[in-house]
């Protein structure tokens, strides 16, 4: 028995397309050619179609290339008046695969729904413990990394970190007894000079970079140094 909620169509409207008739021809995405309208369906939304020996062939064409590319199976199938092998034929032919935005909501739908809530906090929580993630990081070792795991890691080290998720690293950092990732601690004694002197200056008699200087004097609210400058000899 078929979901009430997997028929519904998520992306619409989707109407023929204009200016076309019976007698027409248009082209057909799924037979790579142009066909002649033989006439409309009662479907739900209706859609022209050709006849073959009597049978009514919908034609893939207009918007109907679009839901086939967004919405799930079971809409598709219901809305149009055709059976499921048909959409698959159409999903292959237009290269959809098997799940798409539709058919991912219709399966998170039902899941929601047939699931309790509980349960699934249950799953929440077990997924998070210490246990699971041992067993995940036993699962990936040794494993050549995908390469969309890979540019959406790089792409997470790129974006910039919100004040909390450096809060969160500098906890675990203290916590481990490791070195923050941009390197040694800043000491109360470093964090009083900021500002009574040149970051160039600063840096030199700090051993670090003057990008440092300036990073972390501006997290701390320090005015720039404003004293006068010493000209060069």
């Amino acid at each position: 028995m078929i979901d009430a909620t997997s028929t519904i169509l998520r992306f619409g409207p989707y109407s023929m397309p204009q200016g076309f008739g019976i007698g027409d021809t248009i082209a057909c995405a799924y037979r790579g050619r142009d066909v002649v309208i033989g006439g409309i369906t009662d479907a739900p939304v209706q859609w022209f179609m050709i006849r073959n020996t009597g049978k009514p062939f919908v034609i893939l064409c207009g918007d109907l290339i679009r839901a086939v590319q967004t919405e799930s199976e079971a809409a598709i199938a219901h809305n149009w008046g055709v059976n499921k092998t048909t959409v698959w034929k159409w999903r292959k032919a237009l290269d959809v695969g098997r799940m798409n935005s539709g058919t991912t909501l219709v399966f998170r739908t039902l899941f929601e729904s047939r699931i309790p809530e509980e349960v699934i906090e249950k799953g929440r929580r077990k997924s998070r413990s210490k246990a699971s993630r041992q067993k995940m990081i036993r699962s990936k070792t040794g494993q050549a990394m995908h390469e969309n795991t890979r540019k959406a890691l790089l792409k997470a080290v790129k974006h910039p970190k919100s004040q909390s998720h450096r809060e969160a690293l500098s906890r675990a950092n203290k916590a481990r007894g490791t070195l923050p990732p941009n390197g040694r601690p800043w000491t109360k004694a470093e964090d009083k000079r900021l500002g009574m002197a040149p970051d160039r200056a600063l840096a030199l008699e700090l051993d670090r970079s003057v990008d440092a200087i300036r990073k972390r004097r501006t997290r701390l609210q320090i005015p720039k140094y404003q004293g006068t400058r010493v000209r060069k000899s």
